[in-house]
C-alpha cells in the first residue's frame, strides 16, 4: 500500500511541474501566435490588399489559432472593435506588447498599403524578437520546474517511508 502511495506521489509532483512547465510556456506561445498572426496579416495585405475588415475576417476564416482579443470579435468588426479588444488584454500581453499592438491597430487603414506594410513588418519584427528572447529563459523555467515537480514527489514520497 506504501508503494502505491509513494507512485502516486511522484506522479502527483510531475504532474504538478508539468502544469508550471506549461505555464511558463504559455507566455511564448502567446508570442508564436502573435507573430504567425502579424506574418498572415502581412502576407494578406502583399497579395490581396483589403481593407482591414475583410483582413481581419479572411483571417478569422483562415487561421486555427488566434489571440483570445480576434477571435471573439464578430464578422465585419474592424481596427476600433480590435482595440476595444485588445485594452481588455484577455490574452495576457505586457503593457509593452499591448502598446505595439494598439499602435498599430490605431493606424490602420490610416496611409498607403507600403507605409502600412512597412508598419506591419515592424511590428512584426518586435514580436519574433521578443520570442527569441523570450524562448531560451522559458524552457530552462520549463525544464527546471518538471525536474522539481519530480523531484519534490521523489521526497514526499521517501518522507511516506
Amino acid at each position: 500500500m506504501k508503494l502505491i502511495g509513494m507512485l502516486m506521489l511522484i506522479v502527483c509532483g510531475a504532474v504538478t511541474g508539468e502544469a508550471f512547465a506549461a505555464a511558463f510556456m504559455g507566455g511564448v506561445r502567446l508570442l508564436d501566435i502573435t507573430a504567425d498572426l502579424l506574418l498572415q496579416l502581412e502576407l494578406i495585405m502583399e497579395h490581396e490588399a483589403p481593407d482591414v475588415r475583410d483582413m481581419l475576417d479572411e483571417l478569422r476564416r483562415t487561421s486555427d489559432k488566434l489571440p483570445i482579443f480576434l477571435d471573439s470579435l464578430p464578422e465585419g468588426s474592424g481596427a476600433s472593435d480590435t482595440l476595444s479588444q485588445l485594452a481588455d488584454n484577455t490574452d495576457g500581453y505586457t503593457s509593452a506588447d499591448l502598446e505595439r499592438l494598439k499602435m498599430y491597430f490605431s493606424q490602420v487603414g490610416s496611409a498607403d498599403r507600403l507605409s502600412e506594410l512597412k508598419r506591419l513588418k515592424a511590428v512584426r519584427a518586435y514580436f519574433e524578437r521578443r520570442r527569441e528572447t523570450e524562448r531560451p529563459t522559458a524552457e530552462k523555467k520549463a525544464s527546471l520546474s518538471r525536474r522539481l515537480g519530480v523531484l519534490c514527489g521523489i521526497l514526499f514520497a521517501v518522507m511516506l517511508i
